[in-house]
């Protein structure tokens, strides 16, 4: 079987599909609230503490670089690489097997498997954008997370 997912550069990406929607890395409700939790505890006496916050909050919205992390098209997904900007990898709704989104710790994974058997592993931040095109591309492929106790 051939498969269509593979691993390319950016400017080799098809020129096909409609883009529904992307996941970006900075997470700007959660970080508006912490500004607004910083100004909080500056009027509540905490000046020291609601100042820190602030100024952290302020250099992640200001500096850091907001890129782009996966890309949701009508006919297939793009994993950008986080290390090398040039890379990413394609993945063609129509070649998933099964895919189970496992949460974590410190990050939740995708685990995908394709047809011709290889297992592909992304990370995400965003569960529930994930979850909502998997299962409206590839539903009835959404391998059981088994739960393990120690």
């Amino acid at each position: 079987m051939r498969m269509k997912s593979k691993k390319l550069k950016r400017w080799n990406l098809p020129a096909y599909g409609e883009k529904l929607d992307c996941i970006k890395a900075k997470p700007y409700p959660i970080l508006f609230g912490f500004l607004v939790f910083g100004a909080g505890l500056i009027s509540l006496n905490q000046k020291v503490i609601g100042i820190a916050i602030l100024v952290l909050a302020c250099y992640q919205i200001s500096i850091n670089n907001n890129q782009v992390l996966c890309e949701f098209y009508d006919r297939y997904v793009v994993f950008y690489n986080s290390q090398d900007s040039d890379d990413c990898y394609i993945l063609f709704w129509q070649d998933v097997a099964q895919w189970q989104y496992q949460r974590g710790w410190m990050q939740d994974t995708l685990h995908v498997l394709l047809k011709d058997g290889t297992k592909l592993d992304f990370t995400s931040l965003s569960r529930r954008k994930v979850e909502h095109y998997f299962r409206t591309y590839a539903a009835e492929l959404e391998m059981p997370l088994i739960k393990t106790h120690i």
